[in-house]
């Protein structure tokens, strides 16, 4: 549907359009990921949403969750990043010095959690840097070298 001109200007209908994407779509009180709304044709909701300051300001202007909204490979380059999302992660499953497996991010649908942490080495590294215990008790790679 085309939209007037600077229709995406006023926040109301960013508001309006993104409520109603959520209550057919998606997650009550949940921001959608720009995946999501691309997936379902609505690119230019996203380009309304990085216009008014990206997914997290519109999402805390909203009263969101933005945690689900993933971050770009820079972001995840900054270990004091990985190291806050992580802690985050660890305090909200209630195991805040045990690094989980790849399966418990996977399962929590945080890829982009576990895709930060191989670009600083790695759960055992990230593990051994933080010193957090591992839940995953397979041994390092060269362990049988």
């Amino acid at each position: 549907m085309r939209r007037p001109r600077n229709y995406w200007a006023d926040f109301a209908n960013v508001e309006r359009e993104l409520l109603a994407f959520i209550a057919e779509h998606g997650s009550p009180g949940v921001m959608p990921t720009a995946r999501e709304l691309a997936d379902a044709g609505h690119g230019t909701l996203v380009e309304a949403i990085t216009q008014h300051g990206g997914y997290f300001a519109v999402a805390a202007r909203l009263n969101l969750d933005g945690k689900r909204v993933y971050h770009s490979p820079v972001y995840w380059q900054d270990f004091a990043n990985v190291e806050r999302e992580l802690r985050d992660f660890l305090a909200e499953r209630g195991t805040p010095t045990m690094m989980p497996t790849e399966h418990a991010f996977h399962s929590a649908g945080r890829d982009d959690l576990l895709h930060g942490l191989w670009l600083n080495g790695g759960s055992r590294a990230v593990a051994e840097r933080l010193g957090l215990s591992l839940a995953d008790s397979s041994k390092p790679d060269t362990y049988w070298q």
